[in-house]
């Protein structure tokens, strides 16, 4: 479909070489955009899709190219001005140009950010401070690390792994080094996986599935301090403290906290910073810049709005703001019902909707200790969001079902469950 071109678009530049920056400009090219397309990348390598780096690539089941977005035959179809191993550092408002790190200067009619963002440390921990057996997971290059440790030692013992943050990336880490055969402990601040998205009575059910796969799920647990020292075979020796005074060893530590979003290059712009870049519900945050993936947090005039960091988000946001790239004056508020998965332990979960705390969980298709679930968040007589395991086709009827609803509860209390 082609949308209306704004007769002052010209010049068009993405921030951002993932998964939102290349399908931005994918979207512009499919909508009938014909001008000139700046995609910069801080990263050297073509676009690529990071879920799997926690997974598959991960346990190096699949080859390199399995990850890749789009072949450079596909690139060179779309026609860009590719700036890979590049990274932005500027961007004038007024004068309509981004500045980058060699000082070149790219003019723009229209700006999309799309730097996503960058993993946080913790126990004092920076990017130039932590040992490298502190190890995080966002880029090609943490994955290939992490991986070359996960990977059978020479005198057959296994290897002992402790994953801090039992979130998305912390369990399905700690889901691919069991399934390499390593003795994982699973720390996390909280009192079960993913309570702080899913909430309590649903972790504890998937800490049952943690602890029954063989995971060592310690909760209510924080870090005081990760302490290296050198060990008698020439390696280094790595030990976790917890603020509890227990003490781990560990071959590996792999830290799952969180993200910040990589706005720093933005601080002297006059763009408004809030943990990410604020945005109107056009995704638009000044004439003519836009915002979509994990950088974005979006929301109407005077709130706060909001942020979030799944795959799904970014392919939509990127698609509605090539839309309103395209549509100038005519651009419309990014309304899109959150749905996101996470592959761990040979179970799927999947998440509709963003549940807020104090809801009640109805299961309405199993039981919290059956192998396939799904329950709806009620909250008085409204329903706010339904989480699933091994539970597809229920969830296809169940996205079908609130497209559109005005009422989640009438429309899924109509599922023949």
């Amino acid at each position: 479909m082609t949308r209306r071109h704004d007769r002052s678009l010209n010049a068009v530049v993405i921030v951002g070489a993932s998964l939102a920056g290349y399908r931005t400009a994918q979207a512009l090219r499919e909508f009938g955009f014909r001008g000139s397309l700046h995609l910069v990348g801080e990263e050297p390598h073509l676009p690529y899709n990071r879920p799997p780096l926690s997974k598959h690539y991960l346990a190096r089941t699949s080859d390199e190219s399995s990850i890749w977005l789009a072949t450079l035959l596909e690139l060179d179809a779309l026609d860009l001005a590719l700036a890979l191993g590049r990274t932005a550092v500027n961007v004038d408002l007024c004068a309509r140009y981004v500045e980058l790190d060699d000082g070149e200067r790219l003019a723009y009619d229209a700006l999309v950010i799309a730097t996503g963002a960058r993993p946080r440390l913790i126990a004092g921990l920076t990017e130039t401070s932590r040992p490298p057996s502190v190890h995080t997971l966002r880029t090609i290059e943490d994955g290939r690390r992490l991986s070359d440790v996960l990977l059978p030692r020479p005198d057959g013992r296994p290897t002992d792994v402790t994953v801090v943050g039992s979130g998305f990336i912390g369990s399905e880490v700690a889901s691919t080094s069991l399934g390499l055969g390593a003795h994982v402990t699973l720390i996390d601040s909280g009192e079960a996986p993913m309570s702080a998205v899913l909430h309590s009575e649903m972790g504890h059910v998937l800490a049952c599935r943690h602890r029954q796969a063989g995971i060592n799920l310690r909760s209510n647990a924080t870090v005081r301090e990760i302490m290296v020292d050198s060990a008698a075979d020439g390696g280094i020796s790595t030990e976790v403290r917890l603020a509890n005074g227990e003490s781990l060893a560990a071959d590996a530590v792999v830290v799952g906290v969180g993200v910040t979003p990589t706005t720093g290059w933005l601080q002297a712009s006059g763009l408004q910073l809030d943990d990410g870049l604020v945005c109107d519900e056009t995704l638009q945050a000044h004439e003519g810049v836009f915002a979509a993936g994990d950088v974005t947090r979006w929301g109407p005039p005077g709130e706060r709005g909001r942020r979030l960091e799944h795959w799904t988000n970014a392919v939509a946001q990127a698609e509605h703001v090539a839309h309103n790239i395209m549509a100038g004056p005519d651009a419309t508020p990014f309304d899109n019902i959150p749905y996101y998965w996470s592959d761990q332990f040979g179970f799927r979960l999947e998440v509709v909707g963003e549940p807020p705390a104090g809801c009640d969980l109805d299961f309405v298709w199993g039981t919290p200790q059956a192998a396939s679930l799904v329950a709806l968040y009620r909250k008085g007589n409204d329903v706010l969001g339904v989480v699933a395991i091994d539970a597809r086709h229920q969830m296809v009827a169940v996205r079908r079902a609130v497209r559109g609803a005005s009422s989640w509860a009438s429309a899924l209390d109509a599922i023949a469950w």
